[in-house]
This record gives structure tokens, sequence and C-alpha cells, in this order.
């Protein structure tokens, strides 16, 4: 363990100590406790005079031990597995207690406090926590992610999603190419690697490919993109060839195979989004590529898909789709570059006008703002729902425009899709509505999408602030029938538990839930399905594939939106109608 002899009983006398006043060095200890982390609280009994006796017996046990670290070892290691099972504790929660109880002795100990007491009952602690997480994962390991792009989503969400999930998985590694990473959209300075990296106990990298050839590389189950939109197809090929070269080096059928959780949208060109696509459905599939489109793992969006896959509403000939939000101050701004401009720059650069102008007349992007930001996320909604394989392929756009006055970004469109099978899509969308999603009280977003078949029809839409707005609404074609025309509210008036399934039926509401942004607890349905897959063997994730699960369909899907968005950017240009290409289909 590293104790002296005389850090032991250094230990062992000072704590004779705090026994004697156990009853306040109870009550100082889970009053500092739940000061650090609120969040602890309703894990604990509303009486906790029972619980105040076990944590002054559990800490009188371990000290005591310390004479005889055989025998105490086994003990802490089997306290640390039950830990874990009944009460899902987390080695974040195990570095808070350790601080609550340093905090606990030196008010409890007073002046008999000095530094000589604080480095023995800090080794003395960091030694029996780590044998009681280590003993947790060697138990049931827990799957090792990292996360690349550090930035104010990753900071946000990304991060505080996957350590809500321990111990199921393990932050294992974070990547940017910054040190101290910045955003324009953060209200305070975000963390730098160091701080990440202590913060979590993670290793920290400046890049996917040092990271990859690191010991960590190997053993990951997972990785998170949050970077820039134009990085993300380097990093996903990066990512995808790792899963690749596993296989051929794997002796047998089953290896480690690497998931990935990218964000939207899933490149901002269109010859990179098929090469992903590709990769990812037909060089390897065994593994889930899921772009985070959190609408489409809604149980609302699969009771849509249901209804419009068992054909209720017949052959879909037209739809109608709308996203209005107000994000003026994003996309009028030249500070939020990355969501302005057509040319990425590193985290934390800001190029001047000249170098701008200059790097867009080279860039791959033929437009940046609104339809990119935001757009994608209704496409993927639809195409979740309607299905990407062969319903609405896109064939051209035409598509018109208008522009922030500061930065260039569009913020208003309208297009019109023609599809392969006929279908007439009509798409609108602007950020010029009032007000802010992050003001106080937040304004929604207004999102309305219909569908419409040779039998009727399925709409939804309202503010996706305001659950009780909207409501997924089916009309169906009944001639001479009294129930022509009417409507009818599938998500309360069906009972879907065998379609769905357990989890996603009991969470089905009647209202309008779209995206989903809550930064509290342990992430969207997309982390869900990215965690599952990051939890399942290769044999057992490639056999159980279901072309109707958004994670089993999303690098279509990301593909289908890659090519209508790059598509209205050109006919915007043009003043034409643009055809996509034929091979890109």
């Amino acid at each position: 363990m590293g104790l002296t002899p005389e850090q032991v009983a250094l230990v062992q006398s000072s704590w004779a100590k705090v026994v004697s006043i156990a009853d306040a060095a109870a009550d100082l200890f889970y009053e500092k406790l739940f000061e650090l982390d609120p969040d602890l609280r309703p894990l604990f009994p509303d009486d906790m005079c029972e619980q105040k006796e076990k944590l002054m017996k559990m800490i009188s046990l371990a000290v005591e031990g310390l004479d005889d670290l055989g025998g105490l070892v086994p003990k802490v290691e089997d306290l640390g597995r039950r830990h874990a099972k009944l009460y899902l504790v987390t080695p974040q929660m195990y570095r808070t207690v350790g601080a609550a109880l340093l905090d606990t002795l030196e008010k409890g100990l007073g002046d008999g406090w000095d530094e000589e007491h604080k480095e023995a009952w800090t080794l003395v602690y960091g030694v029996l926590s780590k044998t009681m997480i280590d003993a947790a994962e060697a138990e049931n390991p827990p799957a090792q992610i990292a996360v690349i792009g550090c930035g104010w989503w990753a900071q946000g969400w990304h991060l505080p999603h996957l350590a809500a999930n321990a111990p199921r998985v393990k932050i294992a590694a974070i990547v940017d190419s910054s040190k101290t990473p910045v955003s324009t959209l953060s209200s305070s300075p975000l963390l730098s690697l160091a701080e990440l990296s202590e913060k979590y106990n993670c290793l920290c990298f400046k890049s996917v490919s040092e990271m990859l050839a690191s010991p960590i590389g190997p053993r990951l189950d997972g990785a998170i993109v949050a970077t820039s939109h134009a990085s993300h197809f380097d990093v996903g090929m990066s990512l995808l060839n790792e899963g690749i070269y596993r296989r051929q080096m794997a002796e047998g059928d089953v290896h480690r195979t690497l998931s990935i959780l990218m964000e939207k949208p899933m490149t901002t060109n269109v010859v990179e989004a098929r090469r992903l696509w590709e990769m990812s459905s037909q060089k390897y599939p065994e593994a889930a590529f899921i772009i985070n489109h959190t609408a489409s793992y809604r149980p609302q969006t699969h009771v849509a898909r249901n209804i419009i896959s068992s054909n209720e509403i017949g052959k879909i000939r037209h739809i109608s789709a709308s996203m209005n939000g107000p994000l003026m101050w994003l996309f009028d701004d030249p500070k939020n570059h990355s969501w302005v401009s057509k040319t990425p720059w590193k985290t934390g650069t800001f190029p001047s006008k000249e170098e701008e102008n200059a790097a867009d007349e080279k860039a791959a992007m033929h437009g940046n703002g609104y339809a990119w930001g935001q757009i994608a996320h209704i496409l993927a909604w639809i195409y979740q729902v309607v299905g990407a394989d062969d319903v609405a392929v896109p064939r051209e756009v035409y598509c018109t425009m208008r522009h922030a006055v500061n930065t260039g970004a569009d913020v208003a469109l309208v297009a019109v899709i023609t599809c392969l099978d006929g279908v007439v899509f009509s798409l609108t969308g602007t950020a010029l509505l009032p007000g802010s999603q992050y003001a106080d009280p937040p304004i929604g977003k207004q999102i309305r999408i219909e569908l419409y078949g040779d039998s009727g029809c399925l709409t939804y839409g309202g503010d996706d602030r305001l659950p009780e707005s909207g409501r997924l609404e089916l009309r169906k074609t009944a001639p001479g029938k009294a129930t022509d025309g009417q409507s009818e509210f599938p998500c309360s008036d069906r009972n879907w538990s065998e379609q769905l399934g357990g989890e996603l039926a009991t969470n089905l509401k009647d209202g309008f839930y779209f995206e989903d942004g809550e930064q509290s607890g342990t992430g969207p349905g997309s982390m869900k399905a990215f965690l599952d897959a990051c939890t399942t063997s290769s044999s057992q994730y490639f056999e159980g594939k279901d072309p109707s699960s958004p994670a089993d369909n999303d690098s279509l899907i990301g593909l289908r939106t890659v090519q209508i968005i790059d598509c209205m950017y050109r006919s915007s240009i043009s003043g034409n109608v643009e055809k996509i290409d034929a091979e890109e289909l």
C-alpha cells in the first residue's frame, strides 16, 4: 500500500479522536458531501441516523485493518463491488467522498490536523478507493469511451452524460488540438484539457492518431466525435480504419469493436458523407455509427415510423416541413465562426476577414448557416420516419435563401425537393424567430412536419419547449364512413408496448417532443443507443442489427441530409434547379 508504520499510527490515533465525536463528525461529513454534490442526496434515506452509524463503523474497520492489509484488501474489494452493483457508485463519487472526508477530519481534529495528517489520510483513502474502484471494474468492466473535441457541447453535454452512466462506462481519453478550448457560446470559460483530465480521471491527447497509437487505443470501445463539422470525415475515417484493423488482427470471429457517435451533420461534403456511409455500412458494419440526431430516438418518432412502415397512410406522395428558431444571436454574430463561415479553423483561432475570404474560395462547403446548423435536425427526423432506403430519395433541389447582414450566413430558406419516387417535398426554415432559446424564459423552436400519403396523413409539430403545444396526429381516408378524415392521436389512443418494447413504451408521452438537449441525466436516446453498442460484443451487435432502428440506419440518413443541404446551397448560388449526382444516390 506504500504506507509507513508512522503514517498508519498517525491515521489510527487521529481516527480514535474523531470516534469520540462520532455524531458530530458524521454530521460534518454528510453536510459537506451534499454541499459538494447535491445530486447525491436522493441516494440516501430521509432519516440518516442509521446511515451515519454505518459510515463511522465502516471507516473504523478500515482504519483498524491497516495493521493487517492481507485481510483488509478482500473486504474492501467486496465493498467496492457491492457499492457499484447496489448503489451505482461511480469513480467521481469516490473523489467527492474523499474531499468530504478530508474536510471532516480537518474540522473535527482542529489544531490536531496538519500536513502530515493530511498526507497520510490522503494516501490511505486514495489506495482504499482505488482498490474498491478496480474491484468493481474487474467484475463488470466498463466500456472505455473517448471524447474527441472538447468544446462547448462536449463539456456541457457529452462528458457529463458519460460520467452519469458510470460504472457502466468510463471516460478513458479526451482529445483536442488545443490545450485550452474556447467557445463563443459558453457564458463561462471552458475547462482546459488538463482540468478535464483531472475532473474525469482520464488521459488527454492532442490528436486522434496519438490516442490510437497509445496503450489506450486498442482498448477503446467507442468514441464521440464533437469536433468541427469540416473535420468529421478525417476523424471518422481514422476510427473506422482502426475498427477494420482490429478485425483483421483478431484471432477468431469476435473482436473488440469501436462504435462511433458523431455530432450532426455527418459532414458538410457529399463525397465525404458517401465514403463514411460506405465504410460504416458495408466495410465495417459490426459496430454502430450513430449521428447525434436526438429527435430520431424519441419514442414518438418510433411510433411515427411504425405507422408509416405499416402502410397506414399508403404510399408517401408529399412532405411539407418547417423549422423556425430564435437563433439570430447565433447566425448573425461574426464571433461564431464555425456556425457562419464556409472555412473551418482550429479551435480558439479567429482569422481576419481577408484570410477568411481567401480561404472561402477554396472551401468544399458551398455555404454555412441555418441549413447546416438546424435543417439537418428536421431532415434526419423525416428520413428516420419514412425510411432512407427507397422513399423520398432526393433527385433535385430548388432553393432560395436570405442571408444575415453581419455574417452572410443563411438565416431564411425555402426549398422544393423532387424525389426519384415522385414525392414532392417542400421545406422552409428561418433563424428570424424573435428571442433566444437560452433566455429566461427560453423561447422554443417552432416545428411542423406533414407527411401525406395515398390514404391518409401524419402530422407532428409544436413548440419544442412546450410539450403540450402539439402531438402526433393521424388522419385516414375512409370514403363513406364517419371516420373519414377524423383525427386520431396514436401516442395516447393506442397501446405500443409490443411494438416499442418496455422502456420506449414506458417513456412514451402524448405531446410534442423533438430535440433532446437536456444537460442533466444520462443523455438522450442517441447516447443510450451508442453506449448499448459499446457494451455489446461484435457478433451480438451485428446479428442483432435492425433496419428499423435509428442506430442501424444513421449513416444513410446522415448521407441524405448532407445531399439535400449541399444541393440547397448550390441551388441558392446558381438560381437554378440543382441535381444530385446519380452516383451519390
